[in-house]
């Protein structure tokens, strides 16, 4: 039975992967791209916290977020270079914490209340340009997965294809 459970979970993962790789963002804004975004991320990830966190004013703000408050989002920011989101940024390479516990540093402000477990992490560019991040944590000890880093890979880059799109009709 556990068998076909597993094989059952593996073609809808696989489902979801594909509608993905094939999928296009059609929306009007930036803001709807990024929300379109961490909305089918959520869906195949199952992170507790969500953000998409975008630079603004030499700083990074949550944007898009789900499992955080609104008024912590709203008066939330993030130094560049400073905790996971900050470092990403910084250096435009996603990372996976599996022990957030272990490394206190890597824990942004705007989550520190909520105690994450493990997170993850990936930049967003247009054009090579970095112009935010996608942050996902779990509040459990549950270590992402290769899988799920991949599929957060893809959807990065359909929401930097959208977005691209959108500046250049403007």
């Amino acid at each position: 039975m556990v068998e076909k459970e597993e094989l059952e979970k593996s073609i809808a993962t696989l489902s979801v992967l594909y509608s993905t790789a094939a999928w296009k963002i059609k929306a009007e804004t930036e803001d709807e791209v990024l929300r379109v975004g961490l909305d089918r991320i959520a869906e195949l990830v199952l992170p507790d916290i969500g953000a998409i966190l975008t630079l603004a004013d030499g700083i990074l703000k949550p944007s898009i977020t789900f499992g955080l408050p609104k008024r912590v989002a709203k008066i939330s920011s993030v130094e560049i270079g400073l905790g996971l989101a900050g470092e990403v940024f910084l250096t435009g390479r996603p990372i996976a914490i599996n022990d957030l516990e272990r490394d206190q540093s890597f824990i942004d402000s705007f989550v520190k209340l909520w105690r994450p477990k493990t997170a993850l992490c990936y930049p967003l560019r247009v054009d090579e340009k970095m112009f935010g991040v996608i942050y996902l944590a779990r509040l459990t000890d549950v270590p992402f997965t290769k899988e799920e880093e991949w599929f957060v890979t893809l959807v990065s880059e359909k929401i930097d294809l959208a977005i691209s799109m959108i500046q250049k009709q403007r």
